[in-house]
């Protein structure tokens, strides 16, 4: 098989640039790296705009890269993309096909807003940060 086409889809508080040194890293070992906007409308828009960014700028095998919202993001894009052959998901959420993040947060509409914050975050404190 190919070298597949390695497409990286940020999260919602970043942009394509914050894949720029793992996208040199990649390059550097001989892959197409492809780091398309992600709109950051909804999953409903967003997906279907990187099916049709796979469809119109890769052709073989592709691997779809997504971070944070990006996992909700690629899980709905490969739904429409029969090219993808592996979802990397990387400090994402991993949601099941049209899961919703208010579904895997329990309706709150916050990340926040949950019994246990560890089975969303993985949380790293800080010197000085109170408790």
């Amino acid at each position: 098989m190919p070298k597949p086409t390695i497409v990286l889809v940020h999260g919602a508080w970043a942009d394509a640039s914050s894949w720029n040194a793992v996208a040199s890293d990649l390059q550097g070992q001989g892959f197409t790296v492809l780091a398309p906007p992600n709109l950051l409308r909804a999953v409903a828009i967003d997906a279907p705009y990187i099916t049709s960014f796979l469809a119109q700028r890769t052709s073989g095998p592709v691997v779809l890269v997504g971070h944070s919202y990006g996992g909700f993001v690629i899980t709905n894009a490969a739904t429409g993309a029969d090219n993808v052959k592996a979802l990397v998901y990387v400090d994402a959420f991993i949601p099941d096909e049209g899961e919703t993040v208010f579904q895997i947060l329990g309706g709150s509409g916050s990340a926040f807003d949950i019994p246990d914050p560890t089975a969303v975050f993985d949380i790293a404190g800080y010197p000085g940060a109170p408790e």
